[in-house]
């Protein structure tokens, strides 16, 4: 959000991983950034579940 001086303060950091290369690679870069500026990281994911068990 915005600090006092109404500059842009960045707290957290959004990573969608997929389980490929690129996104582990970003995933690298967001930690090294995370620990440089101490900021958090949220690591996001998503698959689909199989027809069979949205029955239940």
């Amino acid at each position: 959000m915005f600090n006092d001086n109404n500059v842009l303060k960045i707290e957290k950091i959004l990573v969608g991983i997929d389980g490929s290369q690129y996104s582990m690679r970003a995933l690298d870069f967001s930690i090294g950034l995370a620990k440089k500026c101490h900021l958090s990281i949220i690591a996001f994911t998503a698959f689909n579940i199989p027809d069979i068990y949205k029955a239940f």
